[in-house]
């Protein structure tokens, strides 16, 4: 979570905050208490949660959280402020500098700090946790490697110096479909809904909006015949939908290529089953459905994809034996909807030297 805290802050808090440490470690505890607060609370009945929240642990270092952040984000708008009278002054390309333009052009009042928070809350946690279970992946199937690194190797010759821009990560497409492979058998949740376009329903969230989405019906609606009352909560397989034999051939076993040759059949479908893609068939739901699905999915995806290019290029992975388990890939968690990559693995890193 460290590395996407980093990743993600040098574009969402600019390069003042990206590489301090107080900053990260802030991002990253934020994030682990919001939901472990958030999963506490849903145990306890909707009145009584005003009350109870006052006496968990992670309630009171959230709160402590939003003055820390207030003392270290306030000072950088400060000194960007004063820096813009200068002549030949030329603002930072990133988020912090773009909300502040926008809401001074709108003359809007707003709390950079506290959004601040809430930018690194939505974009930490679920791409580190795809990260990792890419990263298991790789570590488990060392046969892949020389396919990615010549995938990676070819996209990179077409860029100026060899750099890594978007034209250039658009052109992995091995890579791509290697990671929504890992998207497909190990998504965040079993359970995962997106904004599905149905009439008198409102959005609901459980114990946590980054393991389930799901829908509260506030008025009577029949669907296909099937009649749901008000208050009924839906939600969508994801998981079962993305390893169904119907939808996949093979559909339990890891194709690293499997959407590579989907993108290949014709130029309509070159566009459509991308990492990023939001499927018309609905058979996978990783980043949400219709008009809601997240916008945040092609800034995570490049995080990713910029992380695995270093690895891949740099080391090679392994996942130590254990017992009689041979190299094999970690096994998930379920927890309710969610389903987590075992956080206690450790993955062997070579260097390699014949580069």
């Amino acid at each position: 979570m460290r590395i996407i805290a980093i990743v993600s802050g040098r574009v969402i808090s600019g390069h003042e905050l990206a590489h301090n440490p107080e900053w990260i470690e802030l991002s990253v505890s934020f994030t682990t208490d919001v939901f472990k607060a958030a999963g506490k609370l849903k145990f306890f009945p909707s009145f009584l949660r005003p009350i109870v929240q006052h006496f968990l642990p992670e309630m009171k270092r959230i709160k402590r959280a939003y003055a820390t952040s207030h003392r270290l984000v306030d000072p950088v708008l400060k000194v960007r402020s004063e820096a813009a009278q200068w002549p030949g002054y030329v603002k930072p390309n990133d988020f912090v500098q773009w909300i502040a333009d926008r809401m001074a052009s709108e003359g809007l009042g707003y709390d950079q700090a506290n959004m601040q928070l809430s930018f690194g809350l939505a974009s930490i946690h679920t791409t580190a946790m795809t990260a990792v279970q890419i990263v298991y992946e790789l570590a488990a199937r060392p046969n892949e490697y020389e396919m990615l690194r010549e995938d990676i190797t070819e996209a990179l010759r077409g860029s100026e110096g060899g750099s890594i821009d978007k034209h250039a990560l658009a052109r992995m497409k091995k890579l791509d479909s290697f990671m929504k492979e890992v998207q497909r058998l190990h998504p965040l949740s079993h359970g995962m809904l997106s904004a599905l376009k149905i009439p008198f329903v409102q959005f609901y969230s459980n114990h946590s909006n980054i393991v389930a989405w799901l829908r509260r019906i506030t008025a009577p609606v029949t669907l296909s015949d099937v009649h749901f009352p008000t208050d009924t909560l839906v939600a969508i397989p994801a998981r079962p939908r993305a390893i169904n034999s119907t939808n996949w051939p093979n559909s339990t076993a890891f194709d690293a290529l499997r959407f590579y040759r989907m993108r290949e059949r014709s130029a309509a479908d070159a566009h459509l089953h991308q990492f990023t893609s939001i499927p018309s068939d609905a058979n996978m739901f990783p980043f949400g459905y219709g008009k809601h699905a997240c916008p945040g999915r092609f800034f995570a995806s490049q995080e990713i994809k910029v992380l695995l290019i270093y690895l891949i290029l740099n080391y090679d992975l392994r996942v130590p034996s254990e017992g009689t388990r041979s190299h094999e890939r970690p096994v998930d968690f379920e927890i309710g909807l969610a389903i987590v990559p075992d956080p206690k693995i450790l993955i062997e890193f070579k260097e390699r030297t014949n580069l």
